[in-house]
């Protein structure tokens, strides 16, 4: 999935993190626009981690961050469509609450799923993405805001 994953997920909260590195690791990603048209009841989505080499959130003002758990606590939200390669990282621009920062990661593969377990391809969410995306700019023809991720389900 790459660079790609983290594109679709952008707008979403990093809110919980199990597992080992190296090793496998599981991230709960709050996103419930994006769950509004996905076929799960929940408004967050599992990302596995397969062969995780590298979670790091480095801060722009503070020390890295290393351990899965104190990162998902700060609650990271992905921005949008910032995630990208740099010397075989992924680099995911994140909100924190203060200045920001960058999460980056190292892995094999990974699987994404619904809260109760059902596998998505990335094709099934970027196919919700587009309808969430198509809706809003129905609803905001003529506004120029940015989205309220709250307001289409």
């Amino acid at each position: 999935m790459g660079v790609a994953t983290w594109n679709v997920l952008h707008d979403g909260r990093v809110i919980a993190a199990a597992g080992f590195i190296p090793g496998d690791l599981r991230l709960s990603v709050e996103i419930a626009y994006l769950c509004h048209h996905l076929p799960t009841k929940d408004e967050h989505l599992v990302v596995t981690l397969v062969g995780c080499e590298r979670f790091v959130y480095q801060p722009y003002e503070q020390p890295p961050l290393t351990e899965p758990s104190a990162i998902a606590a700060i609650r990271l939200e992905l921005l949008t469509a910032s995630a990208g390669l740099d010397g075989g990282c992924i680099k995911i621009e994140c909100a924190d609450g203060g200045y920001g920062g960058q999460l980056m990661l190292k892995y094999a593969f990974a699987h994404l799923h619904t809260a109760e377990g059902n596998l998505l391809s990335q094709s099934d969410v970027e196919s919700a993405s587009a309808r969430y995306w198509s809706l809003w700019q129905q609803r905001h023809a003529e506004s120029k805001s940015p989205p309220d991720r709250g307001d289409i389900t």
